[in-house]
């Protein structure tokens, strides 16, 4: 099982204060940190300047050497230029947010929902001992359909990191309800299989296993045999985000509640990666 975040991941927000390059206002010359450029008969070519601009003195708000009223393309934004090649390419113009911007508050994410719902479809196979005769094996493989929701959510602090507001995830979901419904259509043993279950997960962020108890109801189908029902319950041990093994007892409901043991071998081939919302998921589901 993977982690589904370091602690130490920062997703960085938009500063408020972000210039766009279609929305450029020079900087004012009466501020000492404006940066300026005396043109002069001997340099104006220099700097991309008509003769006009001879004598005066001009703001050259991003500091590439071309002031902002002679040939910057882009004056808030530096774009390089070459003798030869000519001016780079200015920055795209950052869009505007379409959606709310991701903020930490009180400790929860705000902006994004990171309330998770998904479902899966998975192979799977078990095999059970019946007390009514423990030389016989009962054996089934089939479809798995999951849906797995996260119980806690992410924890977040805000902090600043140079001039950007950013967040630090403390905390990331480890609880999980499942629910499934499996079939097997006769595979194996001529006897189709329909098997409900329900229970809880969980998976340490920062562990390789996850843990889990469910319970279920199997129902199985036979042609030339009673249909049976068992009620049972399992402990499920998530290996590596891989697979999953269930030790589980049941009992038969149409039997005198016989006593049957077995277990479950489960590919679960990435659910808990699925179920983790990545800073690029964060930065993207923000509209950053």
């Amino acid at each position: 099982m993977r982690k589904l975040l370091r602690l130490t991941s920062i997703v960085f927000l938009a500063s408020a204060g972000e210039v766009r390059a279609d929305e450029c206002r020079s900087c004012d010359l009466d501020n000492p940190g404006c940066p300026r450029i005396v043109i002069t008969d001997d340099n104006h070519l220099d700097h991309l300047c008509g003769p006009e601009r001879i004598g005066q003195t001009l703001a050259d708000t991003d500091d590439d050497g071309i002031p902002d009223l002679c040939k910057d393309k882009c004056p808030c934004v530096k774009n390089a230029h070459d003798p030869v090649t000519g001016f780079a390419p200015c920055p795209e113009p950052t869009k505007p947010r379409t959606s709310e911007p991701l903020r930490c508050v009180d400790g929860e994410l705000v902006g994004i929902d990171t309330s998770r719902w998904l479902a899966f479809i998975r192979p799977r196979m078990f095999v059970y001992f019946s007390e009514r005769d423990w030389s016989r094996p009962v054996t089934s493989a089939g479809a798995h359909v999951w849906i797995v929701h996260n119980l806690d959510d992410f924890a977040c602090e805000a902090e600043m990191v140079g001039d950007k507001a950013s967040i630090t995830l403390t905390h990331e979901p480890e609880w999980f309800w499942r629910t499934g419904l499996y079939f097997d259509p006769a595979l194996i043993d001529d006897v189709t299989f329909v098997m409900a279950e329900t229970g809880i997960d969980f998976a340490p962020n920062a562990h390789y296993l996850s843990f889990g108890l469910q319970t279920h109801i199997l129902g199985s189908f036979e042609k030339e045999a009673p249909n049976g029902a068992h009620l049972g319950v399992a402990v499920r041990v998530g290996v590596l985000d891989a697979f999953a093994l269930l030790p589980f007892v049941q009992f038969d409901l149409a039997d005198d509640a016989a006593i049957s043991i077995g277990g479950t071998l489960s590919l679960d081939l990435k659910i808990i990666e699925e179920l983790g919302v990545s800073a690029e998921r964060l930065k993207s589901g923000a509209g950053l």
